[in-house]
């Protein structure tokens, strides 16, 4: 199965998550997502990471595209954005106001890797789920930093 994580419409904000059959393009399932953003595909597993507007912010949300459950991660007061799964995909990196953090997929052990008041964005993980580099404006203009990530 391929997995597809999003699809814009004409004249819309509307996208769908789903997957599809490797052999063509039978829709297996489709799940409409209206006020969902940025879908991150699950490194091994058939679910997508992915925010949505609830509680008065944007939270953030996992979807499993084999029971089409869908699990809040996060509840947040500030918006949550740039979900990042990390490399063995049990945990997720985002960034929360001017922090980045990781949360654990159950929304536990939600730990705070980085932040400054300037602002931080764009969370990646090293290949070894050992760091996560970031961007932030510190010094007035973008600059990449890496931290390590929470054990």
């Amino acid at each position: 199965m391929r997995q597809a994580a999003s699809t814009n419409e004409r004249g819309g904000t509307s996208r769908r998550a789903g997957s599809v059959a490797t052999g063509g393009l039978t829709i297996e399932r489709i799940v409409a997502v209206d006020t969902k953003r940025e879908f991150r595909v699950h490194p091994r597993d058939r679910s997508i990471a992915y925010t949505d507007e609830g509680a008065g912010a944007r939270q953030m949300y996992v979807l499993s595209l084999r029971t089409s459950v869908t699990t809040q991660v996060t509840a947040s007061e500030k918006n949550i954005a740039d979900p990042q799964w990390s490399p063995d995909g049990r945990r997720l990196a985002f960034t929360r106001g001017d922090e980045i953090r990781v949360v654990d997929l159950d929304g536990s052990r939600d730990v705070l890797v980085a932040g400054h008041p300037a602002g931080v964005s764009a969370p990646r993980w090293s290949p070894d789920g050992q760091r996560i580099a970031f961007i932030s404006r510190r010094r007035g203009w973008a600059q990449v930093h890496l931290v390590d990530a929470p054990v």
